[in-house]
């Protein structure tokens, strides 16, 4: 399994706009180093990246420090965004699925730190009052028009 540490947006019928405005991010900078950013756009969603970092997962508390000062930085990235339909920060996002795909089952995404949705998705999802309800109190406001499950940085994963 590979292990990507990236920027995840799933822009919906917003893919050209969505692209235009991350392609001129070539770069963030924390206070470890400048990053190189990498773009890639598959249909309707973007992936951006930097390969300066683990492409294997978090192998040291160094890893993961990077890691969670450039999950800040893409999500100052996605705060300035033009609309889309959802995203992801983090590690591990072979386990990214479709919108179709995860509407009637949202409780494995809306576990998941770093997830921003649009409010309009995330009141399509099909939440049933029978199921456990205690993973909604996790979500919170991101930005005007978007939920997220606030991003802790990946220091919280084991190694």
């Amino acid at each position: 399994m590979a292990f990507d540490f990236s920027l995840w947006i799933h822009a919906g019928d917003n893919t050209e706009q969505v692209g235009t405005f991350l392609h001129t991010h070539t770069s963030i900078e924390t206070k470890l180093n400048q990053y190189n950013l990498h773009l890639q756009t598959h249909k309707n969603h973007h992936l951006l990246k930097t390969d300066q970092v683990s492409q294997v997962g978090i192998r040291s508390l160094q890893d993961a420090h990077e890691m969670s000062l450039i999950g800040f930085e893409f999500l100052k990235i996605l705060l300035k965004a033009p609309p889309f339909h959802y995203a992801m920060v983090g590690l591990g996002l072979t386990k990214w699925r479709d919108l179709h795909e995860f509407l009637p089952y949202p409780k494995d995404l809306l576990l998941t730190k770093g997830f921003v949705v649009r409010e309009d998705i995330y009141n399509k999802m099909e939440i049933s009052a029978d199921t456990d309800q205690s993973f909604r109190s996790d979500i919170g406001f991101f930005r005007n028009g978007y939920l997220w499950i606030p991003y802790i940085g990946e220091w919280e994963f084991p190694f």
